[in-house]
């Protein structure tokens, strides 16, 4: 393309917008560094704002509001007298009359997005086929005329007087006199649609609180002269006596002031990209916007959203819901921590410039895909976002094929976002995987949680949106689980369960496609490859120091001079509980009781089993149904010895349980089944039986029950096992490695 004398570019949205622009107008300049470039604008900040910029020879301010028709023909007069020779319009200018505003004024060169019929009034166009930055989209429009873009960053260009009016205001109002300077935006400016972007005042004004008692900090309140009753209510609402900036100068003294802050936590609005173009680290509360587009360019940034399925759902006028309930689920403790670790991060990322020994940590979103939510394999989605949510932002995400979530996850982990739809029994809808897909088109990394259709199908959707790197997961063989359906059904269940297993022989051959994989045993790593991380425990939390086990009894009205004999899992048919049941009876002791724990009653096999049980054994046997993660300790803390009983079926070939983590962390006395990589596992740390050999098991728990303290000392190796070889402190760095080779 010839060289262009002059142009025109067209940025007429937002403050923010426009500041996410100047990488257009830098990349030109480095180009055409002898071209004329104009800007037209049409908020007032921005013109002020960008008042002054080098490489621009004027702004051209074209208001929104109040732009009677002799206006427009002025302006439109003045433009086409320019004889401008390339046109640029931008990410957010797609409409109609901005096509044929360009048209209008006969410029050679038109370029702009290709949305709707008006496209053919650009003589370049760029379509718009994935979702990015608005930064990158604005870009794309360069690269179709050839323009090499070198220079992507975001940049604001302040005058001394503005350095001087923020210096000012620090010294005068003894800002310094605390650790660190914080900035508060809890306004988005008053537009249309910007409203509905803000999070709640009184967590804002709570949030505010904690940080200044937390982090000994000076918080400093922005936004314009139409926010200052917002900013009023804030300080109304706050314990602390906060600063406010709240239209006290014009925006230049303001971004001066914002870029004197160590930390700036704000809704999704302009002031949140001036201090991202000023490097300013920003803790962003984002609901109906969309993050991925808007998210601070370029500089350390947390996100803070609840990440509905059903968000963002913004457009400039309205959004899909009345109640906004994707800010309304933000709680005042993600904010809090989110602002506290930016300010942790920055601090020592100075104290190692300066040269202290420090590990920087690095943050990625990270979704997890479980294929259902009502299931107990959203276990092991569980397990592995425990592993990873300590430097990462992590979310599970998956169908609900039941009427209920699985019981042990009705009580939310720490730092885990559940993400889930319903779906109907045995049916699995486009609509369904989409929106969950959907969800994910931000996410750094995607973990594949099951080697089955509905995780794996979600996963693949993902990456087409959004082209994130994918890890696969496999805990179980779960062609070894329909192997056993087929060998045991009916006529109708074998026909069944063989498209099953078509289905599933399929996955297996996605799943080799897929280079990153995690497995949970020996077996599974000779069938599949990858890495192996068992089914790990917090040693912290799963520590029989921390509960007190006669306080537990009473509660449970269990004597404290029975002995009791655990089995803690879901009793499906490969369990081998009957063979338990059975070496229980020949057991015939007064003193001892025969533990159950998770039952799901709504399972026609386990309530049959149930009932049996309860028949046969009476009150020698105590049996509870499916519990919160949290109780889990709490019945092992009750235990004398714990039980894994495999029957060696195809099932149970792939699969090692992982209650037998649960119990070597608690330094019990563990019998298991020779299965898997069990016997490896609990050497000299345990028992082990051959399966189904009742004859055997029945001996072992017998003598586990007659050499306490032996019992006790194997316990005690069980946890020293545990917490040296399979504990969540061991298992973080090693998953860690991989995402890094991944990244």
């Amino acid at each position: 393309m010839k060289t262009p004398k002059k142009i025109l570019c067209l940025s007429t949205t937002g403050m923010g917008n426009a500041i996410l622009y100047t990488p257009v107008i830098r990349s030109l300049i480095a180009n055409y560094p002898q071209s004329v470039i104009d800007l037209m604008v049409s908020n007032p900040a921005a013109k002020n704002l960008l008042e002054g910029y080098p490489g621009i020879r004027r702004i051209i301010y074209w208001p929104k509001k109040d732009l009677t028709f002799w206006k427009y023909i002025k302006i439109f007069m003045d433009l086409r007298g320019e004889n401008y020779d390339l046109f640029i319009g931008s990410f957010l200018d797609k409409s109609m009359k901005v096509s044929f505003f360009a048209f209008l004024l006969n410029i050679p060169i038109r370029v702009g997005f290709s949305n709707g019929w008006w496209k053919i009034l650009y003589t370049r166009q760029v379509r718009i086929k994935e979702q990015k930055h608005e930064v990158e989209y604005n870009l794309d429009l360069l690269k179709v005329i050839g323009v090499d873009v070198t220079d992507n960053k975001v940049g604001l260009f302040l005058k001394d007087c503005d350095y001087k009016y923020a210096e000012e205001y620090i010294v005068k109002n003894n800002a310094r006199a605390r650790k660190y300077i914080i900035g508060f935006h809890p306004g988005s400016g008053t537009d249309i649609g910007n409203t509905v972007k803000r999070w709640s005042i009184d967590k804002f004004a709570e949030t505010a609180d904690k940080l200044i008692e937390t982090l000994n900090a000076s918080v400093i309140i922005f936004g314009g002269k139409e926010e200052a009753t917002l900013a009023d209510t804030m300080i109304s609402l706050m314990k602390n006596e906060p600063l406010s900036a709240v239209g006290n100068a014009g925006i230049r003294q303001t971004a001066a002031l914002i870029g004197k802050c160590d930390l700036f936590v704000t809704n999704d609005s302009g002031l949140m990209h001036i201090a991202a173009a000023l490097k300013v680290p920003v803790a962003a509360i984002f609901g109906p916007t969309l993050s991925w587009k808007n998210y601070p360019w370029q500089v350390k940034h947390r996100i803070i959203s609840s990440n509905l399925a059903c968000s963002p759902c913004y457009n400039l006028k309205t959004i899909a819901c009345k109640n906004i309930r994707c800010l309304k689920e933000i709680k005042v403790s993600d904010v809090f921590k989110a602002a506290e670790k930016l300010v942790m991060e920055v601090t020592a990322s100075q104290q190692e410039a300066d040269g202290f020994p420090y590990k920087s940590v690095k943050s990625r979103k990270i979704s997890i895909i479980t294929p259902d939510f009502s299931h107990n394999c959203v276990g092991r989605a569980i397990l592995i976002a425990e592993l990873l949510k300590e430097n990462n932002d992590v979310e599970i995400v998956g169908p609900a094929f039941g009427e209920k979530v699985w019981l042990p996850v009705r009580v939310p982990a720490e730092n885990i976002r559940y993400k889930y739809l319903s779906a109907k029994k045995n049916k699995f809808y486009l609509k369904t995987a989409y929106k969950l897909a959907q969800s994910m088109i931000n996410s750094d990394i995607i973990i594949v949680s099951k080697a089955v259709l509905p995780s794996i199908f979600i996963a693949l959707l993902a990456r087409v949106l959004n082209n994130a790197p994918i890890i696969i997961d496999i805990d179980d063989w779960e062609l070894g689980f329909e192997f056993e359906r087929f060998k045991s059904g009916s006529v109708l269940k074998k026909i069944k369960s063989a498209f099953n297993v078509v289905k599933l022989i399929v996955c297996e051959f996605i799943v080799i496609m897929i280079k990153n994989r995690v497995v949970s045993n020996t077996y599974l790593q000779k069938r599949f490859g990858g890495v192996i991380i068992p089914h790990t425990r917090d040693t912290q939390i799963f520590d029989p120091a921390l509960y007190d086990k006669k306080i537990i009894r009473e509660r449970l009205n269990i004597p404290l001079n029975k002995k009791i004999v655990l089995f803690l899992g879901t009793p499906r048919e490969h369990k081998g509980i009957n063979e338990l049941r059975e070496a229980f009876k020949k057991i015939d002791r007064d003193d001892t009781i025969l533990m159950l724990v998770g039952f799901n009653l709504d399972d026609k096999y386990q309530k049959l089993l149930h009932d049996d049980i309860q028949k046969q054994l009476g009150d020698k046997c105590r049996m509870y149904e499916q519990q919160p993660f949290n109780k889990i300790p709490e019945f092992l803390v009750l235990a004398d010895m714990v039980v894994i009983p495999q029957r060696k079926t195809y099932s149970s070939l792939g699969q090692i349980p992982a209650k037998l983590f649960d119990a070597m962390a608690m330094a019990l006395p563990i019998v298991a089944s020779r299965t898997n990589d069990i016997p490896e596992i609990l050497k000299d740390c345990g028992w082990t039986y051959e399966p189904g050999n009742i004859k055997e098991l029945t001996d072992k728990i017998r003598f586990v029950l007659a050499n306490p303290e032996l019992s006790r000392q194997k316990g005690k190796n069980a946890r020293q096992t545990c917490v040296n070889k399979y504990s969540n402190k061991i298992m973080k760095s090693k998953i860690d490695e991989l995402l890094n080779k991944v990244v």
